[in-house]
């Protein structure tokens, strides 16, 4: 079963826990800011960043990658699968409980993971068949077909498990008033438009092996604090009001570094900011039908003609590497001969832009610097979310394009009207990332895969039935040389097929005042970020 709800972030770090013998600071609280609010914390509708970072530190998946990217227990005890690779047995934890003192069982998994079967993350449990609660602490996965990625989305937390006695007796209200988890905090407060108060899971126990300690969390209360405004959130920080944040953007970089009593690191993201191109497919197998944007020779020209160095300078100050393809490189089974590859399609040439230009038939009739075709111009409308990076690369990247001969028009909106818009093909280009990839299906498979044409993720309105199947064979092969090979292959058409301007690799930045301790540690897994922020709720802690 495949679930067409996709929207933001796909990740998998989950790190927790610490010692419960911690000499706590002035108050033993966290502040951290947050450039927004949640919407929901019920897993299956969350979508965005904001959710994500609230719902790391309440649930937990049954495995987690450690900082070598191996798979290990969390939830889970351990895992096997059969010879024929039709059934997965997973082996619970004893005694695990949720915040409101239900055991954590093999019916709970059960309930977990069919009910996120339909949620906005259900295409991670793959060709699903049953699940089985054989005993107590004994589950099994039954597929249609071999599925030897289930055991990496297991340990996402878009599949973590819930407390089926909670989510029952709230019912469409779970994820507002009320959310249970099995992870290290526990949901106590939320004041819509001001904070979301969650406070210590004093009984946490069972973190994974590879942290310091496995017990409860060195603070009792995690409060964010929702701070819209970027100047607010930076002055907050420097007064102390704040204690961490990671809605810090390049700007901001030297004034915190040189302001005496906050500190920033920074890793690169697992994420590719770019310009996503409409072709207008309507229907899996079918033509593509936005023109000129249909036509290849009209997207590689617009990838020609954005120098990515000058916007990363202009619009991100600085802070990211130019980008070639769509799958960041830091993710497992990327493809190393995806660069060269990308760039002899997406190199910034003006000149290489305006010949395919020219050669697709549209040129420059009455000298006004825009071309014309057949008594038409060449137009792009160009959306961007309100978020403040993407307006910015919008404008910087509008005259580059009118440079080579298109008539751009930039329109901002609210990221809700933006993908009812996006949905329905309103856009030629669109300014957009896609985070927190470990695996190039991670993006891939809800961006570019024909089973999400008419949801919000499929930005490109692509169909193209052989990368389909790549993509389905790089999930289930079962050797690993095979679903390699398969991945590489449907990087290469996608890039050959040009469905995105890529801009830049960006970095995630975390601000944070200088009596903020365990930041070392968080930084030692290479996804320290790409769940936005999991494990730093347990490891960071203040000094008096």
């Amino acid at each position: 079963m495949r679930s067409k709800k996709f929207i933001f972030v796909l990740a998998f770090v989950f790190l927790f826990g610490l010692s419960a013998g911690f000499a706590y600071g002035s108050d033993g609280r966290i502040v951290e800011a947050m450039g927004a609010e949640p919407t929901t914390l019920n897993i299956d509708e969350a979508t965005r960043r904001p959710e994500s970072t609230v719902i790391n530190l309440i649930s937990e998946p049954l495995l987690i990658f450690n900082n070598d990217l191996q798979l290990e227990p969390l939830l889970a005890k351990s895992w096997s699968v059969s010879e024929d690779h039709l059934t997965w047995t997973i082996n619970l934890k004893k005694g695990v409980r949720f915040h409101n003192g239900q055991l954590m069982d093999a019916e709970a998994v059960k309930f977990s993971l069919n009910r996120h079967i339909d949620g906005s993350h259900g295409w991670m449990l793959g060709p699903l068949k049953e699940i089985v609660a054989e005993d107590t602490y004994t589950v099994k996965i039954k597929l249609e077909e071999p599925y030897p990625m289930l055991p990496n989305y297991l340990a996402n937390y878009w599949l973590g498990i819930l407390s089926p006695k909670k989510v029952k007796k709230y019912g469409d209200d779970y994820g507002v008033k009320a959310v249970s988890g099995t992870g290290p905090f526990m949901f106590e407060k939320w004041v819509s438009g001001s904070k979301l108060t969650l406070k210590r899971n004093d009984e946490y126990d069972h973190g994974p092996s590879f942290l310091s300690n496995q017990g409860p969390a060195k603070v009792e209360e995690w409060v964010f604090k929702f701070i819209p405004e970027r100047s607010t959130l930076i002055a907050e920080l420097q007064k102390g009001n704040v204690d961490v944040s990671d809605y810090i953007r390049g700007e901001a970089v030297s004034q915190l570094k040189n302001f005496s009593g906050t500190a920033i690191t920074s890793k690169k993201a697992p994420s590719t900011v770019h310009l996503a191109i409409n072709l207008g497919y309507k229907e899996k197998g079918g033509e593509p039908q936005n023109d000129p944007f249909n036509n290849v020779k009209i997207r590689e020209a617009t990838a020609h003609a954005v120098n990515k160095e000058a916007v990363i300078k202009a619009a991100m100050f600085g802070v990211g590497e130019p980008a070639y393809t769509l799958t960041p490189p830091n993710v497992k089974m990327y493809w190393e001969g995806a660069p060269e590859l990308g760039k002899e399609y997406t190199d910034y040439d003006p000149e290489k832009s305006r010949k395919l230009l020219e050669e697709a038939g549209w040129v420059d009739t009455d000298n006004d610097g825009i071309r014309e075709k057949e008594g038409k111009e060449l137009k792009a409308v160009l959306f961007a979310f309100t978020i403040v990076r993407f307006k910015r690369i919008a404008t910087v990247a509008q005259p580059m394009l009118k440079d080579v001969g298109f008539k751009v028009e930039i329109k901002t909106m609210e990221a809700g009207d933006l993908y009812e818009s996006v949905t329905r093909g309103e856009h030629d280009l669109l300014a957009t990332s896609w985070m927190g990839w470990s695996f190039p299906q991670d993006g891939l498979d809800p961006m570019v895969s024909s089973e999400q044409l008419g949801t919000s993720t499929n930005w490109f309105l692509y169909s193209n039935t052989k990368v389909d199947e790549l993509l389905k064979e790089s999930q289930q092969a079962i050797k690993q040389e095979d679903r390699l090979k398969a991945i590489e292959k449907a990087q290469r058409i996608i890039i050959e097929d040009v469905l995105a301007v890529p801009i830049a690799y960006p970095m995630d930045i975390l601000g944070y005042k200088k009596s903020i301790k365990g930041v070392e540690e968080y930084m030692e897994h290479p996804w320290a970020f790409s769940s936005v922020d999991a494990l730093r709720g347990l490891l960071l802690h203040k000094t008096s």
